[in-house]
């Protein structure tokens, strides 16, 4: 009589390059998803930080006589909004052009943001 155990055990030897392989397959899945949700993530939070840096408006704006502008003052306050929004703009920028690079790849920077936008403690050391 055949022992059933001894077939099992025979096909799962025979059957381990399969399983690696789908084990393999369904974590480089799993990574390609998880990079793509950060990529994704950051997009928008890009386009958010373009959209809070076009709202920083300055406090003061004198014109000539023919309604063209001459001078804008910004308070020191506004001044550092929109120079962490323009710092934000450029870190997100370079995440994302050095994820979407065609030659090498590098999604180290949109997985440290972890699509928040906002660096982790490492990447603001």
């Amino acid at each position: 009589m055949v022992n059933v155990k001894e077939l099992v055990a025979e096909r799962l030897i025979t059957d381990a390059p399969v399983v690696r392989e789908r084990v393999i397959s369904s974590l480089v899945s799993d990574e390609q998803a998880r990079r793509v949700k950060a990529v994704l993530k950051v997009i928008s939070d890009l386009d958010d930080a373009k959209k809070a840096a076009n709202r920083v408006r300055p406090d003061a704006v004198t014109y000539d006589g023919e309604g063209r502008i001459l001078s804008e003052a910004f308070t020191k306050a506004k001044l550092e909004e929109h120079k962490k929004a323009q710092e934000l703009i450029v870190k997100l920028e370079t995440a994302l052009n050095e994820a979407l690079d065609e030659t090498v790849p590098n999604f180290e920077k949109v997985l440290k943001m972890g699509g928040s936008g906002k660096p982790s403690a490492e990447e603001k050391e």
